[in-house]
């Protein structure tokens, strides 16, 4: 990040619950996308609100496109605790089909 920039890499991990009644409900994936963004100074330097979008590829599933907003703490310095409450996710899968879904994180970032 520089003032107030952001460009990243994920690499996550997912745990999918399902509660629809299939063949397996539950499973584990991986997906890989890039972020990239602006943290807007919130009277502070300790207190941001980032807003980033990015896209990426979930193996054997698809392409993925993410909006995120929330609330970034910087008590040290190089150390941010990032939470994310507004994250819309356009998940494409194949034959054109696109699911819609949300989600909430939590983000420990060190050297920053």
């Amino acid at each position: 990040q520089y003032r107030g920039f952001v460009l990243g890499l994920n690499f996550d991990y997912t745990f999918v619950k399902d509660y629809e009644p299939r063949a397996e409900p539950d499973y584990h994936s991986i997906a890989l996308f890039g972020m990239v963004g602006y943290k807007i100074r919130l009277g502070s330097d300790r207190l941001m609100l980032p807003l980033l979008a990015g896209g990426g590829y979930i193996p054997g599933n698809g392409g993925l496109l993410r909006f995120e907003a929330g609330l970034a703490i910087r008590p040290r310095d190089r150390f941010e605790l990032r939470i994310i409450f507004v994250c819309p996710n356009f998940w494409f899968l194949g034959d054109d089909e696109m699911v819609l879904f949300t989600s909430l994180s939590v983000s420990v970032l060190f050297g920053i």
